[in-house]
This record gives structure tokens, sequence and C-alpha cells, in this order.
């Protein structure tokens, strides 16, 4: 396999730094580089672990490396009876290489416990998008390692995914950086956008996309393959009002189709369907994504099966049960992790306070083989305008690239409520100590602001 430069390059760091960050775009070969590192640390006799922050996407890990790979809170072993890790700073990790997947969702105080577990000479891979959202836990973590400087970093620029002719990359980065995209719904193959001026126009309009034209056109599954990404739960262009429609549209009520109702929510053989939390005794982690291929109601007893496409997972009781979302749509911050062959974006101004140019971006980049966006102008230049998201005060940056001592300040009380006094500078500092000379520190960070709604969204 013929590496580019860049790639080359963070292969090489791997073998020399303590710390190393490798970040780029989707397509860019982050995963070409860590099957690469994983090889040459085998053939060396090294050993590695792989782990990523949900388990949808340490399957993905799994699956494009070859290489075992489990969440983090399983690779750290949580243990809810202690309400912490049993793998830290008394019980650190033996290994040689430690790889971490997807980045930008780890938050602060989920990575000072991995850095807790790390000892040299133990290895950390840091990998991840930086350009995505950022982790829906308090922090900024992989964007303040990189902004500090104090650790080395590779940036992979050159697209392999898709093809020459493809927009999708070219639109990705012309959203990533403020620019006006490219638009020809008449000559490009695979990235549209449809405008629509009323919520009732965009529905309409991706109905007719789902079932006319991603599986009649392009034959890609409708179901299994295309995801709606909306950017939030309630609104009407929200994950609420497409589930409930796309559900009578693409999955109607029949007498063959037997049916359970929890809460407002009726699932449905043949239901397309999400998992929500990790589930280790179930077999079912947070952000798998399969279809209902079964319920059986005998007995006074409710069980469903859920076809996860490589597995049958059966969920016999209402806890697990209620552990289950439709899934037709689902939230932009939700698809983090994960790859689709079609997705379809639903962009209107009455989602004008949640559009951001990292959201939409992060959205785009969620689809390999066609992306279509419907919405109203009004929506789509808000989306790529606004990079003015939420400021997130956590200083880490700062901290990591001080040597003066911090001013004093109190932060017992940002501990006491959550957590939040972390030693994140001292542990990625102290094992940075051979490519940096700054002092090792320990930081007070706050937490962000971020919407309380999206607390069931936690990746752990």
């Amino acid at each position: 396999m013929k590496l580019t430069s860049e790639q080359t390059t963070a292969i090489e760091l791997s073998q020399t730094k303590p710390v190393l960050v490798i970040t780029g775009g989707p397509g860019t070969g982050k995963t070409t580089v860590c099957r690469q590192i994983i090889d040459m640390a085998q053939s060396h006799g090294r050993s590695v672990l792989c782990a990523a922050p949900t388990g949808k996407a340490a399957k993905r890990l799994s699956e494009q490396t070859g290489r075992p790979a489990s969440t983090i809170h399983r690779l750290l072993r949580w243990k809810p009876s202690i309400g912490g890790f049993t793998v830290n700073e008394k019980n650190p990790f033996c290994e040689d290489v430690i790889i971490i997947d997807e980045m930008s969702m780890v938050g602060t105080s989920l990575f000072n416990s991995i850095l807790k577990a790390v000892n040299p000479p133990t290895k950390l891979i840091l990998v991840g998008d930086v350009d995505q959202l950022p982790s829906i836990s308090y922090g900024n973590t992989l964007s303040d390692i990189i902004n500090s400087g104090i650790v080395p970093v590779v940036r992979l620029t050159q697209i392999h995914r898709q093809s020459e002719n493809s927009w999708i990359s070219e639109n990705a980065q012309r959203i990533n950086t403020g620019q006006k995209i490219y638009e020809n719904n008449s000559t490009s193959e695979d990235f549209f956008f449809f405008e629509r001026e009323t919520p009732e126009q965009v529905f309409d309009a991706i109905v007719y996309l789902i079932t006319k034209i991603v599986g009649g056109k392009y034959k890609i599954d409708p179901i299994r393959d295309t995801q709606v990404l909306c950017p939030q739960w309630k609104s009407p262009v929200g994950v609420t009002i497409f589930n409930k429609k796309l559900q009578e549209i693409m999955n109607p009520s029949s007498n063959t189709k037997p049916e359970y109702k929890m809460g407002d929510t009726i699932f449905r053989q043949g239901d397309k369907v999400i998992h929500t939390r990790n589930n280790y005794s179930l077999g079912a982690f947070n952000g798998e994504v399969g279809i209902i291929t079964d319920i059986d109601t005998d007995f006074g007893e409710t069980l469903i099966s859920v076809d996860f496409y490589d597995r049958i997972v059966q969920y016999e009781n209402k806890k697990d049960i209620a552990e289950l979302q439709l899934c037709y749509a689902m939230t932009i911050h939700k698809s983090q992790g994960s790859e689709y062959r079609a997705v379809i974006i639903p962009c209107h101004s009455t989602n004008s306070f949640m559009l951001s140019r990292p959201l939409l971006y992060t959205a785009v980049t969620r689809g390999k083989e066609l992306v279509q966006i419907v919405g109203n102008r009004k929506g789509l230049n808000r989306a790529i305008r606004n990079n003015n998201v939420l400021q997130r005060n956590t200083l880490l940056c700062d901290r990591l690239r001080s040597d003066d001592d911090f001013p004093a300040m109190d932060w017992t009380y940002l501990a006491d409520s959550h957590g939040c006094v972390v030693d994140v500078c001292e542990r990625l500092m102290g094992g940075c100590e051979s490519i940096t000379s700054t002092k090792s520190k320990v930081v007070g960070l706050t937490t962000d602001d971020y919407n309380s709604s999206y607390d069931d969204e936690l990746p752990f």
C-alpha cells in the first residue's frame, strides 16, 4: 500500500513520541494509519489496545482495523459498585500502545481517567476529526490539546474515500472554511441541495428522496443504509416528528405486524431502531442501529428481537426495551462516530439557533456515497456562516501553554458539583517530557453550558 507523506510522518512519530495526535476529515486515511501502526507494533512483539467513546464507534474501529476494540469505559473497566474505574493510577495499563479513536467525542473528565491509567513507556495515540462537534460532556479536549502545541500533531488532508468527481469531500471542506457550497443538482453525482421554504415542504421532499430516489436511482437501501440527520429533537423538522411520520410511511401498521407500545412510542416489526446505552449484559451498545425482526407478546411477556446486522439481540424486559428508540431519523450529535451510504439533512431556519458550521460539517461528513440537504436558503446560510459555537471555558489550552503559575482561584465548588478539578495537564505533560520543557501543572476546568436536552445522549 502506497502511503502519503502525511501518513508516513504519522507512522514514524508513533514509534518515537509518547503521545501523538492524528487528525483529519473523513476519507483522509486515519484508519489506514492506525492499521499500519498496529501491524508495525505487532511485528515487533508489542501489544496494542484500541478503544472509542461509544460501542458503535468501537465496533466500527474493530471492523476497519481488524483488531478487537472496546468502549473506553470497558477498556478502563468501569465498576458501578465503586462508581469508578478499576484500571487507574494504581492499576495502569501494561500494554505498549493505546489507540483512542473519535477523540472529538471524549470529554475532559473521561480523558483524565485514561491518562491516569497510562504510564511510560506506554504510547498514547489520539485519533479524531477536530473540526467535528465537540464532546457532549464538558470540555473541548482534542481541540485544546492540538491548539496547545505541546503534543506532536499530524493533520491528514489528502482525500482517499470519494472519487475525484465527488462533491461530498469538496463541500465538506468548503463548509468547514465558511465558504458557499458548490451546488448544481444537474451535474453533481453525490451532493445535492434541494431548496424548500416550509417545514411541510421539507418533509415531503425528504419522503420523496427516501422512497423514490435513494432506493430507486441510487440502489441504496432506504432503511438500512440511509439516515436522516436532524439538528435537534423537537422542531417542525426534528427527530421526533420525522420518526413518527416516516414510521407511518415506511412501516405502516398492519394486521400481520405485531406491535408493542411503550410510552408514546409504538415499536413495530420491521421498524428501524437505535440502542441508546451501553448494555454489556445484553450485548447491545450505545448508537447501534438495527431492525426489529419480531415482537412476541405471548404469555403476558414481551420479547423484542432486533437484528443489528451482525447478530440478533433479544430484549426480554421493559428496562432493556426502554433503551430502544425509533431511528428513521436521529440527531446529528448522535451520528458522530458513524457513517452511512446515504444521509439526508433537513436544514431549515426553524432550527436557526442550533445551526452551526461544525454541526453541518459533522452531518455532511457522515455520508459516504450520497449527501442530500433539504431546506431553505436562510437555514443553509446560517449554518455555514455561524462558527460562533458555544464557548467552552475549559482553560485547558491556556494551562498547557503556560509556564507561569496560574492565578489563584477557588475551584472547589466546581469539584463538588461536577468533579471538574482534574489533573489532565499534569498527566498529559508528564507523558510529553521528551518533546516539551513546559512545567507540569494542575488545572481547574469549568463546565460548558451544554444544553441539558443532550443529557440522554451521553456517550456512555
